[in-house]
Parts: C-alpha cells; structure tokens; sequence
C-alpha cells in the first residue's frame, strides 16, 4: 500500500511539472511578443501560481490534480522494431522542422507579396502554408525508414491529391505523421512571431512524439513517450 502511495505522489509531481513547464513557455512567449500585462499574460500567470500552490494528495483521490488539462495515457511499452523506427524518427522530424522554419523565415520577409485565400468560412491558408506542407511531407518521405500514412492541416487541391497518394499507398501501414505546417497563419501574415511549424508521429493511433519549432524565436520543443 505504501509503495502504491509513492508511486502515485510520484506520478502526481511528475503531471504537476509538465503542466507548469508548459505553462512557463506560454509565458515566456508572451513576455516576448510583448503581450506582457496582457488579459492572457495574467491568465497564464495565475495558472502558474495556481498550479504551484497546488497539495500533494491522497492516491485514493483522483489520479491527476485539480485542473490538470491533459488526460494521460499508460505508456505501451514497444516493441523493438517500433522503437528502432521511434529513434529514426525523432531526429529526422527535427531536421525537416528546423528545415521548414528556415523556409518560413524567407517568406516573412516579404509578407506583403504572399498570397492568401479563404477556405471552409473565414479560414485563412496562405501560399507559405502550402510550400511548407510540400517541403514536410517530401523530406519525410525522403528520410523516414518506415512507410507512414498522413493527417494534415491543407488537404486541397495538389497537395491534398498527394496526401491521399500517400494515404491509398501505404493504408496498412501502423504509423501517421500529423502536420500543421504553420500553426498560427492569422499571426504568421499579420507579421506577429507567435507562429510555428508542428510535427508529430502516432503508431497504432497513440501519439509518440510531437515536436513544434517556432522560427522567430528559433525555439524547438520536443514531447516524446
């Protein structure tokens, strides 16, 4: 019974922190684009406060703490081909992602001149998005040693008929790659930094790895089971 306590309060913690490193980030993001003094700076600012008040509990009570966002998952343990392909693909996902940040950057310098148009309502995709999404999916391809099947944010048009391509090609395949070329367009064409590029790679359905790298603050953040 003592050792379940420990291994709970440990879990706790471990959940606790996740959360408040998160939250930092989303605080120093903010600082950073000058958002400081802000309703959402404040916002985040009594989250963190909140969270680092918050009382180690009972194991008997619920697993997570109060106001913890994110519902976890047991951690599968892999098999050893899965985590052959895992370690392949976590660094090339972080070179194509640096890759595409680079590419981003050489739009922003002449926002005026890209193109823009409206899909589904109000929603905004640029021609950057595109050309990004393109240059994602063709590096992986290209790098990644394993076939993979495709959830993306542009699916219109020649990119979408090569998402389904790709989809049709390798159906049986366990592995997705989701990717969000520019996650943040409204910012991204109005010239605010507060945009990035985000990858991420789920076997069977269960997300392993996802990584975001925002290019005007040349930071990259990886999350991995």
């Amino acid at each position: 019974h003592l050792r379940r306590q420990g291994i709970a309060r440990q879990k706790w913690l471990r959940e606790r922190q996740a959360v408040l490193v998160s939250l930092q980030v989303q605080q120093e993001l903010l600082e950073a684009a000058g958002y400081k003094g802000e309703p959402e700076y404040q916002s985040v600012l009594e989250q963190i406060e909140s969270f680092s008040r918050a009382e180690v509990r009972s194991p008997t009570q619920s697993d997570s703490f109060p106001g913890f966002p994110l519902q976890l998952r047991k951690q599968a343990e892999l098999p050893r081909a899965a985590m052959r392909e895992l370690s392949n693909a976590v660094p090339v996902m972080r070179e194509v992602i640096s890759g595409a940040g680079q590419k981003i950057r050489e739009w922003r310098r002449n926002l005026a001149s890209v193109r823009r148009y409206y899909k589904e309502g109000k929603e905004i995709v640029t021609e950057a998005d595109i050309a990004i999404q393109s240059y994602v999916l063709d590096s992986l391809e290209d790098k990644l040693r394993f076939p993979f099947t495709v959830a993306a944010e542009e699916t219109k048009g020649k990119i979408g008929k090569r998402i389904k391509e790709i989809n049709d090609r390798n159906k049986g395949s366990s592995w997705k790659i989701v990717i969000d070329p520019i996650d943040g367009t409204h910012n991204f064409i109005r010239g605010l930094p507060l945009f990035g590029t985000t990858v991420a790679a789920a076997k069977n359905d269960e997300m392993l790895v996802g990584i975001i790298y925002l290019p005007v603050f040349n930071k990259m953040y990886v999350a991995d089971k």
